[in-house]
């Protein structure tokens, strides 16, 4: 779609080939009745521009092509696959060819886009009342070719007949243009709400990055003739109705994928903008309410909620950097009042924010796999811009009230007595932990699935070593380091909050602070760790278990030593993290 002179030009070209292809055959079915249509219906074809996995999306990307003339009689239909497909036609199969052609080259439809034949086809579902059987061949009047006042084309070099009629008919298959000074009275004619949308659209595709105001400044002028330029239309910072239609339609489609939706946690006391497409709420597990994914996309919104001070911002900061594997690199801002995180690499991603306003920190974190970050990306600024901090914080007697009745489905599930951390010390999957879990559990687990048992107890020391029943590989193990570094910094890695988080987090030993209103029994027995990573000892709530007395404790139940950690410098702030991950173990005693 480069100009409305190459656009009437391909379009009455078409329909000239369309005249000449359908004469050719209605001249073959004179006198080859049955024959000559049954074989005319096995020529047809479809121009297939699109197909997607559910019908929603498909009818809003209907709809988008319905608001263009070139693609304006687009239909839809069930394929044999599953798939929802967006085709045009039928014609004959050397038109097909030819609109194909065209419409690839002027950028109308998708560069992708090919020829389907109507047996893969099972049922019309677009047009919403159409019936169709089986496809009929769509006529199209010859409309004569006439040269824009604009654009004229050059004068054919075919001689004209000297007392041939000159051509004045005009063309009628699409309304004309609107002239820059009707565009922007159009644009003048737009309500506030209207003109925010437009600024959001083209924020969402990424052409503007401006403030959402309504106000078409240079700015937003030059986001719109950029999304001109990419959808072929002329380039003139001022969009006409058809392109505002289009812009917003495209926007709605994309929009409707995700499934957007105002949620309002009384509980959390927040109200905010969410992918309800991709999640559903799972559980509180104070200071977090989750919503767990929906789908293999998985995606995961954590919201935020919580007392405290710009100590304990800083301590939620480091939980949920540290809670999963993040990404490397990307923005981790940690400030005054606020943070903000948005990291990403080619496997995942992790973003969001929290605000502290009046004693409460708010806020709302987003992770994934890369492949699902680019629409994620998008509608932060409009999540951000929509959330709302709302009185009340979450405690912890709210843990695991509203879970989703897919959580409660089992009541015959046992339940835990007891849950640890551990660490890892063998490549079988031996773990060590605190002596403070029961000794007689019915049932032992390692990371909530592995079968464990009990094999060896110091209580003295404070120590059991757990072998799990299978042998397992653990992600990395244990390394000792010297006691001369006790007195370095220490981190301790474990399950906070009542082993609600999917993985350990790692914090310093010192900070029990407002995070971590008390020390949670489910760290106890969680490596003690120096800045090289190197295991010091075991954490025991109000002590530390010397990384001496693990290695008697490892001879006497008849294990390997530890190796001994061989870096000297620290390890980077992620890279600790993530060996902290790594070495612990979460160990749960269940009641049968």
């Amino acid at each position: 779609m480069q100009n409305h002179g190459v656009r009437a030009g391909q379009t009455a070209r078409l329909r000239a080939a369309i005249v000449i292809s359908l004469a050719i055959l209605c001249a073959s079915l004179i006198g080859h009745a049955p024959q000559a249509q049954a074989q005319a219906q096995t020529d047809l074809v479809w121009v297939q521009i699109e197909a997607h996995p559910d019908l929603v999306t498909a009818q809003s990307r209907l709809r988008v092509y319905e608001s263009r003339s070139a693609t304006m009689g687009v239909a839809g239909f069930m394929m044999r696959t599953g798939l929802y497909a967006l085709a045009l036609g039928p014609y004959p199969r050397e038109v097909a060819q030819e609109r194909l052609r065209d419409l690839r080259a002027s950028g109308q439809i998708p560069s992708d886009s090919y020829m389907q034949t109507p047996q893969n086809y099972t049922r019309q579902f677009w047009p919403i009342a159409a019936q169709a059987t089986a496809p009929q061949v769509i006529a199209i009047e010859p409309l004569p070719e006439v040269a824009p006042q604009d654009a004229p084309e050059k004068p054919s070099q075919t001689p004209v007949e000297p007392k041939a009629a000159p051509v004045t008919t005009p063309q009628t298959d699409a309304p004309p243009r609107e002239t820059l000074a009707q565009a922007r009275a159009g644009e003048a004619d737009l309500d506030p709400a209207a003109r925010d949308d437009l600024q959001r659209a083209l924020q969402w595709f990424g052409f503007y990055d401006g403030a959402i105001d309504g106000v078409f400044g240079a700015g937003t002028r030059a986001a719109m003739a950029a999304w001109q330029r990419r959808n072929d239309w002329p380039e003139t910072g001022v969009l006409t109705t058809a392109e505002r239609s289009d812009l917003i339609a495209q926007w709605q489609a994309d929009l409707g994928e995700l499934g957007l939706e105002r949620i309002t946690d009384t509980r959390a006391g927040i109200a905010a903008l969410l992918p309800m497409g991709y999640v559903e709420f799972a559980a509180y597990a104070p200071p977090f309410a989750v919503f767990a994914p929906t789908d293999a996309r998985g995606v995961e919104v954590v919201l935020i909620s919580a007392e405290g001070d710009q100590a304990r911002l800083q301590s939620l900061f480091e939980i949920v950097t540290n809670a999963d594997i993040m990404p490397e690199g990307g923005l981790r801002d940690m400030l005054r009042g606020r943070f903000d995180i948005a990291a990403s690499d080619a496997a995942r991603f992790t973003t969001g924010f929290a605000r502290l306003e009046g004693g409460a920190i708010k806020g709302l974190i987003i992770r994934g796999p890369a492949t699902e970050y680019t629409p994620i990306a998008r509608l932060m600024p409009q999540i951000e811009e929509n959330f709302l901090a709302l009185e009340g914080v979450l405690e912890r007697d709210t843990a695991q009230s509203g879970t989703s009745p897919a959580l409660n489905a089992s009541e015959t599930e046992p339940s835990p007595l007891a849950q640890r951390s551990g660490v890892f010390v063998t490549d079988t999957g031996h773990v060590l932990t605190d002596a403070s879990l029961p000794q007689t559990c019915p049932t032992l687990r390692l990371n909530d699935a592995i079968a464990a048992r009990e094999i060896y107890r110091d209580s003295a020391l404070g120590i059991v070593v757990i072998a799990p029943d299978t042998p397992l590989t653990p992600p990395a193990l244990a390394e000792f380091t010297a006691a001369s570094r006790m007195g370095s910094a220490q981190y301790i890695a474990g399950f906070a909050y009542e082993g609600r988080l999917s993985a350990a987090t790692l914090r310093p030993l010192e900070d029990a602070g407002p995070a971590y209103p008390t020390p949670s029994q489910t760290e106890l027995g969680g490596p003690v760790l120096d800045a090289t990573g190197g295991l010091l000892g075991l954490y025991r709530g109000g002590a530390v278990t010397p990384a001496a007395d693990i290695t008697t404790t490892l001879a006497a139940a008849g294990l390997p030593a530890l190796p001994r950690v061989i870096r000297e410098e620290p390890l980077r702030g992620e890279t600790l993290a993530r060996l902290a991950q790594a070495i612990t173990a979460k160990v749960t005693c269940l009641s049968r």
